[in-house]
Formats: structure tokens, C-alpha cells, sequence
């Protein structure tokens, strides 16, 4: 049997009941979506970009034609009910890796060396998505030795399930996490083709909507309704 991030971090069938939220991918896949891991709304649900993310998502992917006639729920819930075919959603991480996303009384249940391996995800994020004179250095003192290892260890569950699927005709990792990650795991070379649309806003904190980003947005969507269209995947 396949191991999963729960299973490399040596947590139990409980926390991985609780936590892991595994990717949405269709059979007809022609875009995929990579963003950076779970969170709240996620862990409930256990779907990608179930919250109000998801919903500001569908929101602008209506506007594309094919699209147009979809409800109001989060695209999450949407591919999950099969009710979009051709997107698909991979997260870094199946499990959270803000601190934030656990419950303190369920992470009292497992060892220190459980409990820093979760501040360690928190702490490679912080590193990644913050300089480093605003990480809260007090706070990931403990993690300095094991960051490395658990960078590793998520960098080669996520490039093993990658691999594992039909590859897209567009590929859009959103945010910093999710656009080293990939990079990481594919290489530069790869990384800078055509069909890897980078540097689009992360769709949280309603950024696809803002004035600022409207170009941006407006190409990405662009190349998503070009991409739904027939044609040879990469």
C-alpha cells in the first residue's frame, strides 16, 4: 500500500481520519490547480478549496463559457460532485501546514516528536512565505534540526503523486509554497514552460477580485477557457 504524508510522519489512523484531505483529480483532466495544503473548512469537508476561497474561485471560473451555468458552491465541493470535469486540485501537503489548522487538544494526544514535525510544516511555510527577520523565531526553536528533513519528506510524497497523474494541458500553482514546491519537483527547466502559468495571485483574501490583479486574472482565465477546448495535453 501507497504510504501518504500521514504515514511518513508516523502519525496513527486517527490523526489521518482527522487531517488528510486528499486531491481531486478527474479523469478528463486538463487544468490542474496546486496550491499549498488543507486548512479549517478542508479538514472538515475533506476537499481542496472548500471554504470561501472556493467560492470566490467559482465565482470568476463562471465567467468562462463552458462554466457559466455552475452553482455558487466552492469549486472544491463542485469538482468533488463531478459537476467540473476538467479541473483537478493538488495540495502540496494532504494535511495542514499552518499551526493554526489543529486542534491543540488532539496534538496533546501525540508525542513531542509528532508535535514538532506539525511546527516544522509551519515553520518550512513561514520560511518560505516570510522574510526571515518576521519569523517568529521563538516559536520554531525546537524545529531548526527536523525543518530539512520534513521539507523532504512532503517535497517527495507531493512529486510522487504528481507524476502519478494525467498531465494537464495548464498547470497554475497559486502562492509561494506551491510554486517552490513544484519547482522543486519538476525542475526549472520544466518549471519555466508555457503550460505552468505562474505568478498568479493566490485566490484567498478575495485577491482575484482586486483592480490591481485584474490583468492577471483575466489571462488566467483566458488560458483556462483555451485549455478546456480540445487539444493534446503535455
Amino acid at each position: 500500500m501507497k504510504k501518504n504524508i500521514v504515514d511518513l510522519l508516523e502519525f496513527d489512523d486517527k490523526f489521518k481520519k482527522l487531517y488528510l484531505v486528499d486531491d481531486l483529480i478527474p479523469e478528463n483532466l486538463k487544468i490542474l490547480f496546486i496550491l499549498e495544503s488543507p486548512h479549517t473548512d478542508e479538514v472538515i469537508f475533506k476537499y481542496p478549496i472548500a471554504g470561501e476561497t472556493g467560492k470566490a474561485m467559482t465565482k470568476k471560473i463562471k465567467t468562462i463559457d463552458k462554466f457559466n451555468k455552475l452553482g455558487e458552491e466552492a469549486l472544491g465541493k463542485l469538482i468533488f460532485d463531478k459537476s467540473i470535469e476538467e479541473i483537478g486540485i493538488m495540495n502540496i501537503c494532504q494535511i495542514p501546514m499552518q499551526y493554526s489548522a489543529y486542534c491543540c487538544k488532539i496534538l496533546s494526544q501525540y508525542s513531542s516528536d509528532n508535535v514538532i514535525d506539525i511546527l516544522n510544516l509551519d515553520f518550512i511555510r513561514a520560511s518560505i512565505t516570510k522574510k526571515e527577520k518576521n519569523i517568529e523565531i521563538e516559536k520554531y526553536k525546537k524545529c531548526k534540526e527536523g525543518k530539512e528533513t520534513i521539507k523532504k519528506i512532503v517535497s517527495e510524497d507531493f512529486k510522487e503523486r504528481f507524476e502519478n497523474i494525467n498531465k494537464a494541458k495548464l498547470i497554475i500553482p497559486y502562492g509561494n509554497v506551491a510554486r517552490a514546491f513544484l519547482k522543486r519537483a519538476i525542475g526549472e527547466d520544466k518549471y519555466n514552460q508555457e503550460y505552468i502559468l505562474k505568478n498568479i495571485p493566490h485566490p484567498s483574501m478575495n485577491q482575484w477580485s482586486q483592480e490591481k490583479n485584474k490583468i492577471q486574472i483575466e489571462k488566467m482565465l483566458k488560458k483556462i477557457e483555451e485549455a478546456v477546448k480540445n487539444g493534446k495535453n503535455n
